[in-house]
């Protein structure tokens, strides 16, 4: 076996200078993190796929912007502003999707049937 059993080890030994016996100290600058829980990851490889995985929600110059604070990319404020923004809708609003299931064409939810040879409830 080597060394001193875990027992009989002392719990840390102060280093002391040989000639005067003082404790022989340091001053150190520590850059230190500490995550507290189970949170996202940080790392810049995380946030690109994220920030990705959702740039259709957002406008593009968001997007370029995210890119640029969060992953570090070399986007410049000219290649920002030169990108265009989306196009607006005609007429202001966009109606309703009809294919969205158990809404009307106008958006509205659907009644249910009432015809038994529909299979509703007569």
């Amino acid at each position: 076996m080597l060394g001193v059993p875990v027992e009989n080890a002392p719990r840390y030994k102060e280093l002391r200078d040989p000639e005067t016996n003082e404790p022989v100290t340091k001053k150190v600058a520590l850059d230190i993190t500490v995550t507290v829980g189970a949170g996202l990851p940080a790392n810049k490889a995380f946030v690109y796929t994220v920030i990705k995985e959702n740039a259709n929600l957002i406008p593009p110059s968001t997007y370029l912007k995210l890119l640029r604070d969060y992953v570090g990319l070399p986007i410049s404020d000219d290649d920002i502003a030169t990108v265009a923004p989306p196009p607006a809708p005609q007429g202001g609003n966009m109606p309703p999707n009809p294919l969205i299931a158990g809404l009307t064409a106008q958006g509205n939810p659907m009644q249910p049937a009432t015809n038994p040879a529909l299979g509703g409830v007569g």
